[in-house]
């Protein structure tokens, strides 16, 4: 089986700048389960040799990642943290400029889901 890279490029920038609202998603079989590694995909573009397959395709990090703040329901509008909205999100421990420069799942400190704390990493 491929890399999980390998399994996620489709293409997006050329989707985006046509109009077609695109979400990034983990969905198998074309997917792995590590949004991290979707999004990473997205943006490089690399094969695991370091080739890079249709560079034109190649989305900038915070595209990539503003493409999984949706709903199932709606996974192109982006939520936002407000009151009255399910506290779903990521705790992550860097800076958003180093956040979208590694796009490393490894930076993920905690998880919340519906305002519970689901996971985290000691």
């Amino acid at each position: 089986m491929p890399p999980e890279e390998h399994r996620q490029l489709w293409r997006v920038a050329s989707l985006l700048e046509a109009g077609i609202p695109v979400a990034l998603s983990t969905d198998q079989p074309f997917g792995g389960p590590d949004p991290w590694a979707a999004m990473r995909a997205a943006v490089h573009r690399t094969t695991h040799n370091g080739a890079v397959l249709g560079p034109d395709e190649r989305i900038p990090a915070a595209t990539a990642l503003e493409m999984f703040f949706g709903t199932f329901d709606e996974p192109t509008q982006p939520r936002a943290i407000t009151k009255g909205q399910p506290a779903d999100l990521c705790v992550l421990a860097a800076s958003p400029a180093e956040v979208l420069a590694e796009l490393a799942s490894d930076m993920v400190r905690a998880t919340v889901v519906a305002g519970r704390l689901v996971w985290s990493r000691s």
